[in-house]
């Protein structure tokens, strides 16, 4: 199932309660924390639902979302569906699901044996660290559920080391860092170019990681992974840019500057506060822009001063 989740595949869980399916479609988008899951999910679906007839529509593939539903006409309406979770609804829901066969899923009603119905292939191993947490023991269902919560969190870490290593690498040097011009940017993320230098270690990762990236890297989580990265890195490369021109010499700039390019200066300086206001920084960098802002007011003629005064007014 993490894989299924991870890939943001559609996934259809059959319950007798709304409660029930609730709290497994809740379950599976955990299963990939850290991750936040990016997709679509409806805890519990009913045919009253607005988009009732796109979500069962065979004419088209199905819809990138995990649904609970509990209403048997589903069952027929989704079974086209490529993964088909069925809850056990007696007491002992704590059973690990299945692995079933799709063949062997009923067509008329929800009596079918509990289980996920999928003819998806594992990229990944099963380790056996995790077929031990899912096995019988001595501990009550609430620790080993606690075990495989776990589990399933330092796997996905193991995944996301990786990629976050990368990222890290696409950022700028900051000697390129220029206080008078644009700040620059996070550098474009190229599949190839991660899998052809990244490294796997850990269990349960050393199957067809290759083939579980190229999947992961085209899904809606990694791109709001990597939205969220890209956000970060170019927040914190204007915070760097700011303190660059609150560092800089603006003497040494000024030499030989017309009066016109001090005006597009302070303007350009007058623009970092909105970017403060944006992404936060130290108080004293607003202190600093201000000292700049006074240094490049006194170096023009004293009627322009008297012009841009009120524009510089904080």
């Amino acid at each position: 199932k993490h894989e299924l989740v991870l890939l943001n595949e559609p996934i259809v869980v059959f319950g007798a309660s709304p409660t029930d399916t609730s709290a497994t479609v809740h379950a599976l988008i955990n299963l990939i924390a850290p991750l936040r899951y990016a997709g679509d999910y409806r805890p519990y679906f009913t045919i009253h639902d607005t988009e009732f007839k796109e979500l069962t529509s065979k004419a088209q593939a199905p819809s990138r979302v995990i649904l609970g539903v509990t209403n048997p006409y589903f069952y027929k309406a989704l079974q086209h569906w490529p993964h088909v979770i069925i809850l056990d609804s007696g007491e002992d829901r704590r059973k690990p699901l299945k692995l079933m066969n799709p063949k062997e899923q009923k067509s008329s009603s929800l009596r079918g044996k509990p289980g996920l119905y999928t003819k998806y292939k594992p990229l990944l191993s099963r380790d056996k660290l995790y077929k031990k947490l899912q096995g019988k023991g001595e501990r009550p269902g609430e620790v080993k559920d606690l075990m495989v919560r776990r589990h399933l969190t330092d796997l996905t870490h193991s995944l996301v080391i990786p990629l976050e290593q990368f990222v890290s690498g696409l950022m700028p040097l900051q000697k390129s860092i220029c206080p008078f011009r644009q700040p620059p940017l996070l550098q474009p993320f190229q599949p190839e170019s991660f899998l052809a230098t990244a490294k796997m270690e850990g269990e349960g990762l050393k199957s067809s990681w290759k083939d579980l990236y190229r999947r992961f890297m085209r899904s809606p989580n990694f791109e709001l992974w990597f939205q969220t990265k890209r956000n970060e890195a170019n927040q914190r490369l204007e915070i760097l840019h700011i303190q660059e021109l609150c560092d800089a010499d603006l003497y040494s700039w000024m030499a030989g500057k017309h009066e016109v390019q001090i005006v597009d200066l302070l303007l350009w300086i007058r623009d970092r506060f909105d970017v403060l206001d944006r992404v936060g920084g130290h108080p004293a960098m607003r202190d600093n822009l201000k000292s700049h802002i006074d240094t490049l007011l006194n170096m023009v003629p004293a009627d322009l001063q008297n012009t841009l005064k009120p524009a510089f007014k904080f």
